[in-house]
C-alpha cells in the first residue's frame, strides 16, 4: 500500500518537474522575444520562472532521494566491513529523517509567516516558494519510511541500506 502510494506521488513529481521545465523554457523563450523582438519586455517572466525552478529543485530532490540517486562520496564506507557500513547506512538514514523533520516544521512556519507578504511584480507572497521545502521534505518522509521502516531499496530489494554498495555490486 505505501509502495504503492510512493510511487504514484513519484510519477506526479516527475510530471511536474517536466511540465515544468516545458513552462521555463516556454517563458524564457517569450520573454527574449518581447524583449529583444518587439522591445516590449514582460515583467512578470522572472519571478514566475524563478518560482518554478525552486519548485523543480524540490520535487527533484524528493525523487532522487526515493531512488537513492543524491551525489555521495562511499569510498570509506565501502571499505567497512558489512556491520560497521550497515551502522554507517542507518545513522546517515536517521540524519535524513532529522534533517526533513527540521525542514517540515521550520519551513511550515515561515511558509505560514509570510502568507500575507508581496514581493516582486506581481506582488505574489514569498510563502509560494518557501511551501515547496516542506512539502518536498514530507515526500522525503515518506520515501524514508518506506526504504528504512519497510526496507524498500531504490533497486527493488527488500533490504534496509547499507550506506553503500555491497563489494564488488559495481563490478560485473
Amino acid at each position: 500500500m505505501l509502495s504503492a502510494l510512493c510511487d504514484v506521488t513519484e510519477r506526479a513529481c516527475r510530471r511536474l518537474i517536466g511540465t515544468l521545465i516545458a513552462l521555463v523554457v516556454a517563458i524564457m523563450v517569450t520573454a527574449v522575444c518581447f524583449r529583444y523582438g518587439l522591445n516590449s519586455p514582460l515583467y512578470w517572466t522572472e519571478q514566475i520562472s524563478r518560482m518554478m525552478f525552486v519548485w523543480m529543485t524540490f520535487l527533484g530532490a524528493a525523487v532522487l532521494y526515493r531512488n537513492n540517486a543524491h551525489i555521495a562520496v562511499r569510498f570509506l564506507v565501502e571499505l567497512l566491513p558489512p556491520a560497521p557500513r550497515r551502522a554507517c547506512g542507518l545513522i546517515g538514514e536517521g540524519l535524513c529523517l532529522l534533517l526533513f523533520l527540521v525542514i517540515v516544521i521550520f519551513g511550515t512556519k515561515l511558509t505560514l509567516d509570510t502568507t500575507k507578504q508581496t514581493f516582486g511584480a506581481l506582488d505574489l507572497s514569498p510563502s509560494l516558494y518557501y511551501v515547496s521545502a516542506p512539502i518536498s521534505a514530507l515526500l522525503m518522509t515518506l520515501y524514508w519510511i518506506e526504504r528504512v521502516v519497510f526496507g524498500r531499496r531504490p533497486d527493488g530489494d527488500a533490504e534496509i541500506p547499507s550506506g553503500g554498495r555491497e563489494q564488488g555490486a559495481d563490478r560485473q
